[in-house]
């Protein structure tokens, strides 16, 4: 399968200065994705914290290997958390005289499951890092960066889920930084050759290329709108476009830590950013587990007379179920210091915009992480507001000083919390709360099923808050 959009006018190289187009839906996510690595002249470099075997991560692997065919230089940064079962084909394409491959903070067991848990266990300390950073960069100077993984869900292309989530196209000027930012984790130490882990011995680049046309052919069907829509997206990227100046942008990373527990440089900027509020922040973000310190600080922000609110996934909603352990804990304490909190609804009435046909998953979550302050300045990004993002995983964060481009996720994030797409967590009684929605007000957290209940609460008894 090769790229529909060949023909299409390349409008992302037009003679402009810096500027950015939101990728709110889905299947425009993943169109971005497609056009700019289609229209790769000279490198493509891409660092994701998960790329999937699925038909998502095949089509883009199958474009990425055409782009290394045709002569691009290919750097591939990927964590190795999921990694591990595609030992064998990474490997392989590192015999591609174009494409690199470099795998963050690797387990040495590649055989099985059984001998990558006893491996976490015993490295636990070690392995528990991860690299949660998304980028994608093109000839050093058009990116795409937001909250979306390359697999389904995060596409809307997931029987099982799908996921509330944003990523945005920026070209100019201000990519230096990024560029910046993808070299240090390129050259760190946590980044493996992969052509040197154990495990499955390399296959041709030939039977790679096959393999991956092969396995992609059985996605077709779920594919079809996707690929329809390659060519219409590209015709529309001008009319989309948000012109910025030079000093729109500010990009934040954390280093490519592995065993630092000292808060990281992104959740600084956050905070720092938060603090410079004068009236209102609306965010929304997957993961929400703050501490007690994060709360009296919330009431401080609250109390200044900013009002916060903020949109998180609920028990009913949460594709893991862990992070909900530590929110649960906490949620009469949020409320009590006038934080406005709202948890999605796991078949909202928008649920249908988040889903790419002909698929449809069982329930909607989120996964997005945006931050909007004043509806001037907003931060999207990788991180959200949880232990893991502040104290283990690498996270990146990009400020975006415009207006406009903060009024319309601003708007965005408020319609996801209407009463038809959440629940808003008001006090109930004693020291309980409620979940109030336009036709309903719940007593006990919503969820998906018993089994669900019975595993956040056996989660919510272990001593594990730190690593949610």
């Amino acid at each position: 399968m090769t790229s529909s959009g060949a023909d299409t006018p390349d409008t992302s190289r037009n003679a402009r200065g810096p500027s950015l187009v939101p990728l709110i839906a889905p299947i425009d996510g993943l169109c971005a994705r497609l056009h700019l690595i289609d229209r790769a002249d000279e490198t493509l470099d891409m660092q994701y914290y998960e790329w999937d075997a699925d038909a998502v991560g095949l089509l883009v692997m199958n474009r990425v290997i055409a782009a290394a065919d045709r002569g691009v230089r290919v750097r591939l940064l990927i964590d190795d958390l999921k990694l591990w079962k595609s030992t064998r084909r990474i490997k392989s394409l590192c015999g591609h005289p174009n494409i690199d491959v470099r795998v963050f903070n690797p387990w040495a067991s590649r055989s099985g499951a059984a001998a990558i848990v006893y491996e976490g266990l015993r490295r636990f300390g070690r392995l528990d890092h991860r690299m949660h950073n998304k980028l994608l960069l093109v000839d050093g100077r058009r990116a795409v960066f937001g909250g979306r993984n390359l697999a389904e869900p995060y596409f809307g292309l997931s029987d099982s889920y799908n996921l509330i989530d944003f990523d945005v196209l920026a070209d100019a000027e201000p990519l230096t930084r990024l560029t910046e930012e993808f070299e240090r984790y390129w050259r760190a130490d946590t980044a493996v050759d992969a052509s040197t882990l154990r495990g499955p011995a390399a296959t041709s680049v030939p039977d790679v290329r096959s393999g991956v046309s092969e396995d992609l052919a059985h996605h077709a069907v779920r594919l079809s709108e996707v690929l329809a829509r390659e060519g219409p997206f590209a015709a529309s990227l001008d009319e989309r476009v948000i012109p910025l100046d030079r000093d729109d942008i500010t990009v934040v990373t954390d280093s490519p830590k592995v065993g630092s527990v000292s808060p990281s440089q992104v959740h600084h900027a956050l905070r720092a950013l938060v603090e410079g509020a004068t009236h209102e922040v609306v965010a929304i973000t997957a993961f929400f587990d703050p501490t007690a310190d994060d709360i009296a600080w919330y009431g401080s922000v609250v109390d200044s007379g900013v009002r916060l609110r903020l949109l998180t996934n609920s028990l009913a909603t949460n594709p893991g179920t862990a992070s909900n352990a530590g929110l649960k804990k906490v949620r009469r304490s949020l409320v009590d210091v006038g934080f406005e909190l709202h948890e999605l609804k796991p078949h909202p009435a928008a649920q249908s915009h988040w889903e790419t046909p002909p698929v449809s998953g069982r329930y909607l979550g989120i996964h997005a992480k945006i931050y909007v302050v004043d509806r001037q300045r907003t931060l999207i990004g990788s991180t959200n507001l949880d232990p893991r993002s502040k104290h283990i995983n690498t996270e990146i964060g990009v400020v975006l000083s415009h207006t406009g481009f903060a009024e319309q996720m601003a708007a965005g994030i408020e319609r996801l919390m209407e009463p038809q797409n959440a629940w808003r967590v008001s006090a109930g009684d004693g020291s309980g709360v409620t979940w109030e929605s336009q036709d309903e007000v719940l007593t006990r957290q919503p969820a998906r099923g018993f089994g669900q209940r019975l595993t956040d609460g056996v989660l919510g008894l272990l001593p594990i808050d730190r690593y949610l």
